[in-house]
């Protein structure tokens, strides 16, 4: 544990300022430098001075924050970053994790089947999937967007052209390739998407538990907060963002951090005995959920999802996955809203 003492004494030499008071539960503390000793105001350190883990955050006012975690750090590398927050210490700035994530691969269900609704760049993506069924390792929707993970590590993304301005797919490119050009990080392996025109927030998870984020602090806060009750680093396992910065985060313990999600996605969470093992949401509320024990819950509102269920005859006790998106141009509330579920026949 870092000695808190000594943190705030480092920050005050480098002219950095606390911001609020230390949060106990999620034992963080949190710096901003003052403009007075060269300082960007949008530049900010938050310390977990019980996991020795530092966040170095970029501010961006519309699409949120990107924060980079350097795990391991002690008090001479700490005031390295109070220096300078771009300082190399030789960890880089994905978060690590103690064991590798293996997340479900539906390619061992033989009558592993689809079915799905939304705009045209949607369909393209939902072919990727269905023509690869064998080699699909993870699959997100976005506004008019997707992303394919294989699992030899490739990667299938479409997105607006003019979209690549906006940080959220600026970095989720650069998450997905990253890998290419380091000798140490592994290929990712699973991949989030959030995109309702307004906000832009992506994760991707790689084969060793590490992770890259680009999203907003309340978010970046909990993926990396330890167990509350032993005070553990603890592994994420699946992640959903959802309408108002609401997200749910799922951590391989069974724990999760959840906030600003509906009235029935709390009160499904709440009643269930296994834990939730695979979770989505959409931007008009609707949500999946499926638990350790195969079963499932979903609220679906879109007309056009009742009626494809009824067609190719899936319900909770065969689906294996539901993804959500923003078609955009279909209307506005439920009638927009893009969906891929799979499902198995047996």
């Amino acid at each position: 544990m870092l000695d808190l003492r000594t943190v705030f004494e480092l920050a005050s030499s480098h002219g950095w300022e606390q911001v609020g008071e230390a949060n106990k539960k999620s034992r963080v503390v949190s710096f901003v430098r003052l403009p007075s000793s060269g300082g960007n105001s949008r530049e900010r350190i938050n310390v977990y001075y019980t996991t020795h883990t530092v966040g170095t955050c970029l501010e961006h006012p519309h699409s949120g924050k990107t924060q980079l975690f350097r795990r391991d750090v002690d008090l001479a590398e700490l005031e390295k970053l109070f220096h300078n927050p771009r300082a190399h210490t030789g960890r880089g700035y994905y978060k690590r994790a103690r064991m590798p994530v293996t997340p479900p691969d539906f390619s061992r269900h033989r009558n592993y089947k689809g079915c799905s609704g939304g705009c045209a760049e949607h369909e393209d993506g939902f072919e990727i999937c269905m023509d690869n069924e064998q080699h699909v390792r993870s699959f997100s929707l976005g506004w008019h967007s997707y992303v394919v993970l294989m699992n030899d590590g490739s990667s299938n993304v479409f997105f607006d052209k003019k979209d690549y301005r906006s940080e959220g797919y600026a970095e989720l490119t650069r998450f997905l390739r990253q890998h290419r050009s380091s000798e140490t990080l592994p290929p990712p392996v699973y991949v989030r998407l959030y995109d309702d025109s307004e906000d832009c927030f992506c994760f991707v998870q790689y084969a060793d538990g590490s992770f890259a984020s680009h999203a907003h602090p309340e978010f970046l806060a909990a993926v990396n907060s330890p167990c509350p009750s032993t005070g553990e680093e603890r592994i994420v396992s699946k992640v959903a963002f959802g309408p108002n910065k609401g997200f749910v985060v799922l951590f391989r313990d069974g724990s999760m951090e959840i906030k600003g999600i509906s009235d029935s996605l709390a009160q499904c969470l709440k009643s269930q005995q296994h834990p939730p093992v695979d979770i989505s949401m959409s931007h008009a509320g609707d949500w999946f959920v499926r638990f350790a024990d195969r079963s499932c819950s979903y609220d679906v509102k879109a007309p056009c999802f009742h009626h494809a269920k009824n067609r190719c005859h899936f319900g909770r006790r065969n689906l294996l996955g539901m993804e959500f998106g923003f078609a955009g141009c279909c209307g506005s509330g439920n009638d927009n809203i893009a969906w891929f579920v799979t499902y198995s026949s047996n």
